[in-house]
């Protein structure tokens, strides 16, 4: 193999780990450039990449063959085009077909990338809640959630994200949600709620007359103040928060079966308690018959041959 060649197969490699590199630092905060299904969109685009970049290289170093660093230097810099997009970022969004074979379809493969990442967040949060909960299992999982945020995030992110905000928020909706459904009359809770933080958002206090409306929105609310805090564990990659499981009720009935073979099993051992106590007592009458004839005088006793 001539060196030309060892040159283009390690400008491929490096170029592919370059692009590794400024393709996880372009999806900082957005989610796993390899995640379960995101990575199928990754792999081409790291591939893409490096073949542009080592078949640009190729060419620089035809061009110039007075400057054979050309060859490795721009197939290395070439994937440092994948971070263009961050400072385009409030740019409008102008796609076309002729701007997308341009690249290659680059730019497509890339937005593909972005929706999958956003979709796997997405499902990610939303396995997290089990929007069945009822209000008081809502409140214990948002603050199991931000204990668990505000042990791993530094105080940056913590503040950032405003976590001890978004709690605060969650506990107020849901405990005006609780005290709809209690039987408070309408006009003191009516005053309550205006007298709160609420009582200031007009969205609230439009649906002041419709409680049950208002109630449901409150809800809503709390559960999108809770998927944003999941979303900041999400975007600092703390996937290993595990979902909020809550506690068996006490009072919950088991099924008839369970009942039956529960009962089974009581009256099994009450037998088994009942057959001991009964050899427990002849032993113990066993036991004191003995003391009596050992109590007595000899010569009182019959004489048996």
């Amino acid at each position: 193999m001539s060196l030309e060649a060892i040159g283009l197969c390690l400008t491929f490699v490096f170029s592919c780990l370059s692009a590794l590199f400024f393709l996880g630092l372009r999806c900082q905060g957005k989610g796993r450039p390899f995640g379960p299904r995101s990575r199928r969109w990754a792999l081409p685009v790291v591939a893409l990449i490096g073949t542009m970049s080592t078949a640009s290289a190729a060419v620089l170093a035809l061009l110039g063959f007075y400057a054979p660093a050309a060859l490795f230097v721009f197939g290395v810099a070439a994937p440092g085009s994948l971070c263009i997009d961050r400072l385009r970022a409030d740019m409008p969004d102008r796609r076309s077909t002729a701007a997308a074979a341009a690249t290659l379809w680059l730019s497509w493969l890339l937005t593909r990338l972005d929706d999958e990442m956003a979709a796997e967040k997405r499902r990610w949060v939303e396995d997290r809640i089990d929007f069945d909960w009822r209000d008081d299992t809502l409140l214990l999982a948002a603050h199991s959630y931000h204990d668990f945020l505000d042990e791993r995030l530094p105080e940056s992110e913590r503040r950032r994200h405003r976590i001890h905000a978004a709690l605060a928020s969650i506990e107020i909706r849901l405990d005006t949600a609780r005290l709809i459904d209690s039987d408070l009359p309408h006009a003191k809770l009516r005053e309550q709620i205006l007298s709160s933080r609420l009582g200031k958002d007009p969205r609230y206090r439009r649906n002041l007359d419709d409680l049950t409306l208002l109630g449901r929105r409150l809800r809503h609310d709390a559960i999108k103040e809770l998927e944003k805090m999941l979303a900041a564990a999400y975007g600092n990659s703390l996937y290993r928060l595990e979902r909020f499981r809550p506690a068996a009720n006490p009072g919950t009935r088991f099924p008839d079966t369970h009942a039956r073979h529960t009962r089974v099993a009581e009256n099994g051992t009450a037998r088994d308690r009942r057959a001991s106590d009964r050899t427990a007592g002849d032993r113990t009458a066993g036991n004191r018959a003995a003391r009596d004839r050992a109590a007595e005088p000899t010569g009182s006793r019959p004489w048996h041959p």
